[in-house]
């Protein structure tokens, strides 16, 4: 409220000078509730039943609630809830689950009408010019649905055995997924991954690596250069030998797209090893109103960019605080064609600008995690949208799993069993986790998004341990017989523009 220039605030004697009170303002269950408002309170808008909702007040509260639900926020804006300083905070919120409903409902308002906006201007300029380059563009990465056919996901995958293939294809096709799959694979595959995935209709794609880095000098625990000609632990691909491989994956996406042409729609950029489907992405983006140009994932609401991966390289190499915002996954992206060519674009940028200075070259494989957040939280991706855990097209599942797997370590030892059999019973296999945790379908054995509904690609998934070998073994001999791809089909039908 003090922001947006309202109000004369009277505050508390304390360190933080906290708030005595809140106003409980804007406070609607739905769009049109918030248009009537400025259509008829003290200075009505009479263009409140028309304009985006960023527009209806576009100096004050609202727009800050619009950016904030596109993960946006000013300077003096909190980021989060915990982030609000002092010893006064809003008694409606102090409940997390009250707090992610509301913020839950508020995003999907905020989507919805961003949507709205964007049809009617592809309407309104149905007709652009052909030198109106800027203007088309604008039109395609609007684009309010996506053809799952004419999708893409691209992953680098090399060296892996059959079985991380058919975990990870066979699950994708099992969900009636009929688009583009494209991954890298070792030069010297065995016959058998070759063979599975020409029958499975995946592209396949070479990476050879380079006799020896050019990437130099990075910079180890204690601060000593590390020479990289020798170092055991690096790996650059013959193509791009300036670039470690964590790096160098998003410079062949974008060369794998370019080279695809029918690659029209959804793109996903994403970790093999770790990560298997259960329903069609691209049709889960579209049934959840989540089409957007670049699309990152938050993870567990506890793994904040206060951690070390986050944290420290920002901090040397950009002198950059992140603060505490929820950790961004670098391993799954998703987004338009256009928009995913313009995320590697920025991200190639920023690589440049660490290599280039010795204090941002670190002995480190996940600093493009690093970027990744450095990027969408100072804004430098255009139209890109934060999707909170386990409510869009990708759960990334691990730092849950991996404290699951913590506990259950101690539970197996207390009892004296084996950790692949401490959570089932009577040889249930399909309940392979307790439902205190609530993240699975019993019936089932699909993990599941916050609504309750399979996620449909589950990422990070190895973090379970043993406790998941069980299921996901089955599911890979099974041929995974709960991703519906009949059902997909018909979904796919449905949703599919034009």
């Amino acid at each position: 409220r003090i922001e947006t220039g309202g109000g004369s605030p009277v505050s508390k004697k304390d360190e933080w000078k906290s708030p005595t009170a809140y106003h409980f303002h804007n406070f609607f269950m739905s769009v049109e509730e918030i248009r009537h408002k400025y259509l008829t309170y003290g200075h009505p808008d009479k263009k409140a039943l028309t304009k985006p909702l960023r527009d209806l007040h576009a100096d004050g509260d609202l727009l800050l609630a619009v950016t904030c639900a596109e993960g946006n926020h000013t300077e003096k804006a909190e980021s989060s809830f915990e982030s609000i300083p002092g010893t006064s905070k809003p008694i409606y919120y102090l409940e997390e689950e009250a707090r992610r409903k509301r913020h839950s409902l508020w995003r999907d308002m905020v989507i919805k009408d961003n949507e709205q906006t964007a049809e009617k201007n592809i309407k309104a300029n149905s007709a652009p010019k052909p030198d109106e380059k800027q203007q088309q563009h604008s039109l395609s990465s609007s684009k309010l649905h996506w053809d799952s056919s004419k999708s893409a996901v691209l992953g680098l995958a090399s060296g892996y055995p059959l079985f991380v293939y058919e975990g990870f294809v066979g699950s994708l096709r099992a969900t009636g997924f009929s688009g583009h799959i494209i991954l890298a694979i070792a030069k010297d595959a065995p016959s058998d991954v070759v063979s599975y995935l020409s029958e499975q209709n995946v592209t396949m794609k070479y990476v050879e690596w380079a006799a020896k880095c050019t990437y130099d000098g990075a910079i180890g625990d204690k601060g000593v250069p590390i020479d990289m000609h020798k170092s055991g632990e690096w790996k650059c691909p013959k193509e791009y030998p300036d670039y470690k491989i964590t790096w160098a994956r998003f410079l062949y996406y974008r060369d794998w797209l370019k080279d695809c042409p029918s690659c029209t729609d959804g793109v996903m950029l994403t970790d093999v090893r770790d990560s298997f489907f259960q329903r069609d992405p691209f049709v889960t983006a579209v049934e959840r109103n989540q089409v957007h140009p670049l699309m990152v994932f938050e993870e567990f609401p506890d793994q904040t960019t206060e951690h070390w991966l986050a944290d420290w390289p920002v901090s040397a190499c950009r002198e950059h605080k992140l603060g505490k915002k929820p950790m961004l996954c670098s391993g799954s992206v998703m987004g338009s064609r256009e928009g995913i060519l313009e995320y590697i674009d920025v991200m190639e940028e920023e690589f440049k600008y660490w290599m280039e200075r010795e204090n941002c070259r670190f002995d480190n494989r996940g600093d493009d995690q690093s970027i990744h957040n450095y990027l969408h939280y100072t804004n430098r991706f255009k139209n890109a949208v934060s999707i909170p855990h386990r409510q869009g097209p990708i759960h990334v599942v691990g730092f849950e799993a991996a404290r699951i797997f913590e506990n259950a370590k101690k539970e197996a030892e207390d009892a004296g069993v084996g950790i692949g059999q401490i959570f089932v019973k009577d040889n249930n296999w399909k309940e392979w986790l307790p439902r205190k945790y609530g993240l699975t379908d019993t019936s089932s054995g699909m993990i599941t998004n916050e609504d309750g509904s399979p996620s449909a690609q589950v990422h990070q998934f190895d973090r379970f341990g043993p406790l998941f070998s069980n299921w996901h073994n089955k599911m890979t001999k099974q041929g995974w017989p709960y991703n519906k791809a009949e059902e997909a089909k018909k979904r796919l039908k449905a949703f599919v523009v034009g």
